[in-house]
C-alpha cells in the first residue's frame, strides 16, 4: 500500500476542522449549539445514567432497550465520567470519525488499485451529509465507518474469516442494520474462485462463529432489557411509520436511492455505474459486493422503513462506501492530462465541478444543520426546561419525543413513540387506545406537537407552548404541554 505524505493528511485534517467549525459556528449564530435530532438526547440520557449509576436505564431504576446503539452510548459515557460537556465530547468524536473515514477510504481505494486516492479523503470530511451525521450526536456516521472498514478488510484475501465475522458482530452493537454485511461477505466468499467449495463452506462457518461471539451477547442483552432480542426501536419505528408502506413500492425505492446522491454524490454516480460495469466486464464479481450491499441496504429500508426525513439519515450509512466506489469509477475514466483536447477539457471540468459542488453543499448543509439544531433547541429542549422548572417534581408525562424531556425534565415518562414503553407499540397509531392507556397510567401531562395527536390534544387543556419561530418557519408547529384529564 502506498505511503501518503504527512501533508496530505494535514490538509484533510484542516478541511475537517473547518467543516466542523462552520457547522458549529452557523448553529451558534442561528440560535445556539445543540443537536439536530431529539434522539441524540436519548443516547445522552442512557450514557449519563450509565456513568452515574452503572445501570442501563433511560428512566431511573427502569432498564430498557430504547438505545438502538449500545456501543455508541458507551462511547458517550466518558464525557460524564470526565466531566466534559456532552456537546464538546460529541464534536471531538465527530472530528475523529471524519478523519477515520478519510483514512479508511484512502486505504481501501489504494488496495483496489485506484489512483488519486487522496481526493476521496477530502470528500469524506467535506461531504455535507457526513458532517451533519457526525455532529448529530447519533451513531449514523459510525455505522457508515463500520461498513467502510469491513470492506477494507474484505478486500484483503488474507483477512481471517473469523475476524470478518467478529467485525460484523461488533458493528451490530452500533446498529442492528449491520447484520446486512453478511450479504457481501457471503457474496465475496462465493466468488473467490481460487478456493474450493470445501474451503468456501469452511470460511462461511468460521465467519459465522466469529459473528456469533458478539451477536449472541447483543441478543441476550436486549432480551434482558426488554424481553425481545432486538432493541425496542427496531419494532417501534416500523410500527410508527407502517402507513408509509402503503405507498407504491417503486416510489419508496426511488426515494431511498435518491437520498445519497443529493450533493457531490450526483457527480460521482456515473463513476459508481462505470466501476460496476468494469468489474462485470472483467468478471471480477467479488468486487461488486460493496455495491450490492448499498443496493440491498436501501431496498430493505424502502420495504420496511421508507422514511426520508432529516435529510435521509437512515440512508446515510451507505454514503462512505458509495463515495469510494464513485471516485474509483471516475478515476478510471477521467484523463485530465490526455493529449486529446476534448477528453482533457471534459475531465478537468468534471473535477472542477466536483470541488465546487462539494463545497457549495457543505455550506448548504451547514445552514440546514443550524436550522435543525435551532428547531430542536427551541422546541424540545425549551419544553423540557419548562417542565423541569415549572412542574412539581415526580409528575407523570406522556411524551412524543422523549429525548430532551427525558434528559432535562427529571419527570417520569410514558413514551408515546414506544422506544422505552414497548407496551405502546401495538396501539401506537390508535389515539382512542392511547387515551385509555394514559388514563390507566394516571398521566398528569401530555407533551407533544398538536398535529401529531389531534384527538388527544383536542380533549386536553393546553398550559404551555414554546412560541418559537424556527419550527413554524420550516413548515412545522410549536410543541405544547397539555394538562391531561
Amino acid at each position: 500500500m502506498k505511503r501518503r505524505s504527512p501533508s496530505c493528511f494535514f490538509l484533510i485534517a484542516v478541511v475537517a476542522a473547518l467543516a466542523v467549525a462552520l457547522y458549529l459556528g452557523l448553529s451558534a449564530g442561528q440560535y445556539r449549539n445543540g443537536y439536530p435530532l431529539d434522539d441524540a438526547w436519548i443516547h445522552q440520557t442512557y450514557a449519563r445514567n450509565l456513568a452515574e449509576t452503572g445501570a442501563w436505564t433511560f428512566a431511573e431504576g427502569l432498564p430498557s432497550a430504547g438505545s438502538t446503539s449500545p456501543l455508541w452510548t458507551m462511547l458517550l459515557t466518558p464525557a460524564y465520567l470526565l466531566g466534559i460537556p456532552p456537546l464538546v465530547w460529541t464534536s471531538v468524536l465527530a472530528m475523529m470519525q471524519l478523519l477515520a473515514g478519510a483514512w479508511i477510504g484512502i486505504c481501501w481505494l489504494e488496495q483496489r488499485g485506484s489512483r488519486w486516492a487522496g481526493w476521496v479523503g477530502i470528500v469524506m470530511v467535506a461531504e455535507w451529509h457526513l458532517v451533519w451525521a457526525g455532529l448529530s450526536g447519533m451513531e449514523t456516521l459510525l455505522m457508515g465507518l463500520a461498513a467502510l472498514g469491513f470492506f477494507l478488510l474484505l478486500e484483503d484475501e488474507s483477512t481471517p474469516p473469523f475476524l470478518l465475522g467478529v467485525w460484523i458482530g461488533a458493528a451490530i452493537w452500533i446498529r442492528p442494520d449491520a447484520i446486512t454485511l453478511v450479504g457481501p461477505l457471503g457474496w465475496v466468499i462465493f466468488f473467490r474462485t481460487e478456493t474450493s467449495w470445501t474451503q468456501r463452506v469452511r470460511m462461511a462457518f468460521v465467519a459465522a462463529a466469529g459473528a456469533a461471539v458478539l451477536l449472541l451477547p447483543y441478543l441476550l442483552f436486549n432480551q434482558a432489557m426488554s424481553g425481545e432480542f432486538w432493541p425496542t426501536t427496531f419494532y417501534a419505528k416500523q410500527a410508527e411509520y407502517a402507513v408509509l408502506r402503503e405507498m407504491p413500492f417503486l416510489r419508496r425505492l426511488a426515494a431511498q436511492f435518491a437520498l445519497p446522491f443529493i450533493g457531490v454524490g450526483a457527480l460521482l454516480a456515473p463513476g459508481v455505474l462505470s466501476g460496476a460495469y468494469e468489474s462485470a466486464r472483467r468478471q471480477a464479481w467479488s468486487r461488486l459486493g460493496p455495491l450490492l450491499w448499498v443496493a440491498g441496504y436501501l431496498t430493505l429500508y424502502a420495504m420496511r422503513l421508507p422514511v426520508h426525513y432529516q435529510h435521509g439519515r437512515y440512508a446515510m450509512p451507505v454514503l462512505p462506501t458509495l463515495l469510494v466506489l464513485g471516485w474509483e469509477g471516475l478515476a478510471v475514466t477521467l484523463k485530465p492530462s490526455a493529449e486529446l483536447f476534448v477528453s482533457r477539457l471534459l475531465s478537468r471540468v468534471v473535477l472542477l465541478a466536483q470541488g465546487v459542488v462539494l463545497f457549495v453543499f457543505l455550506f448548504i448543509g451547514a445552514t440546514a444543520y443550524a436550522r435543525d439544531v435551532a428547531i430542536i433547541e427551541s422546541e424540545m429542549v425549551a419544553t423540557a426546561e419548562w417542565l423541569r422548572d415549572e412542574l412539581p417534581p415526580g409528575r407523570l408525562l406522556a411524551v412524543h419525543d422523549i429525548g430532551a424531556v427525558g434528559y432535562f425534565s427529571g419527570h417520569r415518562l410514558v413514551d408515546l413513540a414506544g422506544l422505552v414503553s414497548p407496551d405502546v407499540i401495538p396501539i401506537i397509531r390508535d389515539e382512542a387506545a392511547l387515551a385509555a392507556l394514559l388514563d390507566e397510567r394516571g398521566v398528569d401531562y401530555l407533551v407533544t406537537f398538536p398535529g401529531w395527536y389531534p384527538q388527544l390534544t383536542g380533549q386536553a387543556e393546553r398550559v404551555y407552548t414554546t412560541g418559537a419561530s424556527f419550527s413554524p418557519e420550516a413548515g412545522g408547529e410549536n410543541m405544547a404541554v397539555y394538562l391531561w384529564r
